[in-house]
């Protein structure tokens, strides 16, 4: 019995083991830019302190604390983003939201700087 990698999934890596270096660069600086921009909003921006409020007032332990933990979140939602990244079905679609929130990552990096 050998190792199958067809788990349903219809990857494309062929970008990435193509020997593009430079493309897949480019991916993974979106993939950071993205998930460092959502795991922000969630864990330390006004526009869902309301939210985090409310779910510390009703649930506690390592649940909370992944919740406020850039670092925690930063891990799992580079996961998504990089299955988003090779799943051929969401590849294209998932670059073009990670590029909006790098340059919004970018964006407020700079002016958090003035």
């Amino acid at each position: 019995m050998g190792f199958d990698w067809n788990w349903g999934w219809d990857f494309n890596w062929f970008p990435f083991t193509g020997g593009d270096l430079s493309l897949l660069t480019f991916v993974m600086v979106l993939n950071i830019g993205a998930a460092y921009r959502i795991a922000r909003v969630i864990a330390k921006d006004s526009i869902t302190l309301r939210m985090r409020t409310w779910f510390q007032d009703h649930f506690h332990g390592m649940l909370v604390n992944l919740m406020l933990c850039i670092w925690c979140l930063g891990f799992w939602l580079g996961i998504v983003g990089v299955f988003l990244t090779a799943w051929r079905t969401t590849h294209d679609l998932w670059l073009i939201v990670a590029a909006m929130l790098t340059v919004s990552t970018a964006v407020g990096y700079i002016s958090e700087r003035e």
